[in-house]
């Protein structure tokens, strides 16, 4: 969930994520497919990253955002929802939770 004057940028395809919105990254990097959707009403980016091989817990996503001018957002105002983890064979891996870190720049 991205806070108020928060937004990505959005493909053509919408509701796709813009190109290097969402990138594959720690534990997923090499990853065969990331997607990212972007829902402005509800100002949430959903993430879906494929790595047939599998990877490890721990970060696996990086997502850019824009920051509206005069703007002011902080860590605490970013959130996370709704896991879903499956294995190769669609079957559900249950037992995680989802932190992020968010740097502000």
């Amino acid at each position: 969930h991205l806070p108020a004057g928060v937004s990505v940028k959005a493909a053509q395809s919408a509701p796709q994520t813009g190109d290097g919105v969402v990138t594959a990254s720690g534990n997923a990097a090499g990853s065969e497919l990331v997607l990212g959707s972007y829902a402005a009403a509800g100002n949430t980016v959903s993430l879906s990253v494929i790595k047939s091989s599998g990877f490890a817990v721990g970060e696996f996503a990086t997502v850019n955002c824009d920051i509206a001018a005069g703007s002011i957002p902080t860590s605490a105002d970013f959130g996370v929802s709704n896991l879903m983890v499956f294995d190769t064979n669609g079957a559900a891996i249950t037992g995680l939770t989802a932190t992020f870190t968010a740097t502000i720049e």
